[in-house]
């Protein structure tokens, strides 16, 4: 293992030294695009230099390209790596399947999604990585399916309407995006803010700040991970996870959904110490 993950630093030290001189790599990947071995590879990548991003090309084992990504910085681990630029997806025919746009990793401008023969799908706008705007979606004959009006706040879509085939107005419809919920008779924020108990000492020493921590609610409905995103002091760091935890463990929730869809989703919780 150690030398494999020495051959892997090895390779990817070698392939960011040709950026300069404009080479290009190859690299075999697994299902998740982590460097792996030539047989154990379900996909290759073909990573160069762009301007001054890095452009990375996903293809089949026999050749077909699936996407194309313009990074800021491209490492072997997805965590080492942020999206900057243009993001494509193809189908099996070439045709694109997904065009979006990231700016230092969020989702930035508008998300177009087409039919495999080209037309558009649906177009989602995006400001910091939330929805912002209408969201409209189409049907198969070009005319609208659905419009819906969203605030960048992450919330609920504000105004919604749909029409069948033939433009007639029709209900009933899930909304494209519902964000993941706490079931909970009291406001989110009223919520917390019960929950929160400002550490004696803290409060004793006048120590401030905003907590920011990160739950992960997966496609069940369940908050399957927590952690800090910043420490301001160990005493309201500790206040801040017991009221996250409190809030994962003792309340159900509902899962965020896409088209109707449950997705895994990340978001962050600011906690806000002031006396």
């Amino acid at each position: 293992m150690k030398k494999r993950i020495s051959i892997f630093s090895l390779g990817l030290f070698l392939m960011m030294s040709t950026f300069s001189v404009g080479a290009q790599e190859k690299i075999w990947v697994d299902s998740r695009e982590r460097p792996v071995q030539q047989n154990e590879a379900c996909a290759y990548l073909i990573v160069g230099k762009k301007d001054t991003s890095v452009l990375v090309s996903r293809f089949t084992l026999d050749g077909r390209k699936t996407a194309e990504t313009s990074y800021s910085r491209f490492g072997a681990q997805k965590h080492e790596r942020t999206k900057e630029g243009r993001h494509t997806v193809y189908y099996s025919n070439g045709k694109d399947s997904l065009v979006e746009y990231y700016h230092q990793g969020r989702l930035q401008g508008k998300q177009t999604v087409f039919y495999p023969d080209g037309s558009v799908f649906r177009e989602c706008p995006y400001q910091k990585g939330r929805l912002d705007g209408d969201v409209i979606q189409y049907h198969p004959n070009g005319r609208v399916f659905r419009k819906e009006l969203y605030i960048g706040d992450g919330g609920e879509c504000e105004v919604a309407e749909y029409f069948d085939e033939k433009g007639t107005e029709i209900f009933g419809i899930t909304p494209y995006y519902v964000p993941a919920k706490i079931r909970a008779q009291e406001p989110f924020s009223e919520l917390c803010l019960r929950l929160l108990k400002y550490p004696e000492e803290a409060a004793k020493k006048k120590i401030e700040g905003q907590v920011r921590v990160e739950l992960t609610v997966d496609e069940n409905g369940c908050v399957t991970k927590i952690r800090l995103l910043n420490k301001v002091h160990p005493l309201l760091d500790a206040e801040a996870l017991r009221v996250a935890h409190l809030l994962a463990d003792n309340y159900e929730w509902d899962a965020m959904r896409m088209d109707n869809k449950p997705q895994r989703v990340r978001f962050a919780l600011p906690i806000t110490f002031k006396l």
